[in-house]
């Protein structure tokens, strides 16, 4: 049993995780927080019925207008809040509104040449201020940071402010893998297991309009099935069962990303240590098989896989997503390839992102985008 703060609750992804939460019993009191007074009253009203229709025990439903970049009122609302778990799903930009701004020459460089590493102050800004807040707050609370979780998270661990985990992204994976394998084993879902190290640039690899075996030839994810513990990826490892796996891979539904975060809440707020795959536990930077509870996350490296492997396996994702690497320290260097592109098609001339510069190269791409709508 506990209490829950959701900040950024009337995004798509927040009030998904709010309309989830609010029907989890364990959850006590459920606190929405957003900057948009409107949207947030219709969401926490939104949740509060679904609690009212689906919980035989009451629900405590507080709602806050919050504007995340004062980080001394960010502060005061964790103080005022004292929930057992925070949950982050702010941002200031969506990655899918891109396409509708930008113009679809534009568009199609970012997504494939940019890709999403060079963006990453937009991401970042607001769990950056989140886990600052919390620090001035004297609090250590355990954060589900969903906002791209293999980077962000990443790079707030290389400045000493690691999030609990993520959500979505690499679990998407996961879950469609043990779906599409069931099913074409004839089992129970219960009965198969997929050991999973993969990384957000796997899934959107998996979901671009190409065929991605050479890409995952080139930056491998490394996964396992087994059905009654048997281990039966040679047999299922074919191109109709990726085939399928991509066509039933959740692509622009942020509902599994909600209910991703709202899984991972539950097992910290439960302190259930059982095993399922999170995205970004501790700040590792990619999604990995983890026990999750009150104190922190034990990742689970799949057999004959050593801690050097898998930090190779996330170097060469990242370089696919435009990040060369994260500095100790929390500095961004971005990939030769991302770095030209996206200052050929913004003119935004950022080669390595430093700590300092967060929040205004934040405020600088929130420019740059408004001034190439198309």
């Amino acid at each position: 049993m506990g209490s829950i703060a959701v900040f950024g609750a009337a995004g798509q992804v927040g009030s998904g995780v709010l309309r989830t939460l609010a029907a989890a019993p364990d959850v006590t009191r459920l606190d929405a927080f957003d900057v948009k007074s409107g949207p947030l009253e219709i969401e926490a009203t939104d949740a509060a019925m679904i609690a009212e229709k689906l919980r035989a025990q009451s629900l405590q439903m507080g709602v806050g207008v919050v504007d995340m970049s004062d980080e001394e009122q960010l502060a005061q609302t964790l103080v005022d809040a004292q929930p057992d778990v925070i949950v982050q799903a702010a941002i200031p930009r969506s990655w899918y509104s891109f396409s509708q701004i930008l113009s679809p020459a534009m568009w199609q460089r970012v997504n494939t040449e940019v890709r999403m590493g060079p963006w990453l102050p937009l991401f970042l800004v607001l769990p950056f201020r989140l886990m600052r807040a919390r620090k001035l707050a004297g609090l250590t609370t355990p954060v589900v940071q969903i906002s791209y979780p293999d980077v962000v998270n990443a790079v707030l661990g290389a400045m000493g402010m690691a999030p609990a985990c993520g959500a979505g992204n690499s679990e998407n994976i996961a879950t469609v893998m043990r779906l599409v394998a069931a099913r074409r084993l004839c089992l129970p879902t219960k009965d198969v297991t997929v050991a999973l190290v993969a990384h957000h640039f796997h899934a959107w690899s998996l979901v671009s309009q190409e065929d991605d075996h050479e890409r995952r030839v080139e930056r491998p994810f490394r996964f396992r099935i087994h059905a009654h513990q048997v281990d039966v990826t040679a047999d299922l490892d074919t191109r109709d069962f990726w085939a399928e796996v991509k066509g039933h891979y959740p692509h622009k539904r942020p509902l599994f990303a909600a209910t991703s975060a709202a899984k991972n809440v539950l097992r910290i707020l439960r302190d259930d240590r059982s095993l399922s795959h999170v995205s970004s536990p501790a700040g590792r930077g990619a999604g990995f098989d983890t026990r999750l509870g009150r104190k922190g996350a034990e990742v689970v490296l799949p057999p004959q896989m050593s801690e050097a492997e898998a930090d190779a396996l996330i170097a060469k994702a990242q370089a696919g997503d435009g990040i060369e690497r994260i500095e100790a320290g929390g500095a961004v260097r971005f990939t030769d390839v991302a770095y030209e592109a996206m200052k050929g098609v913004l003119g935004y001339d950022c080669r390595v992102l430093a700590p300092d510069e967060i929040v205004g190269r934040a405020d600088e791409l929130v420019a740059r985008l408004e001034s190439a709508r198309k």
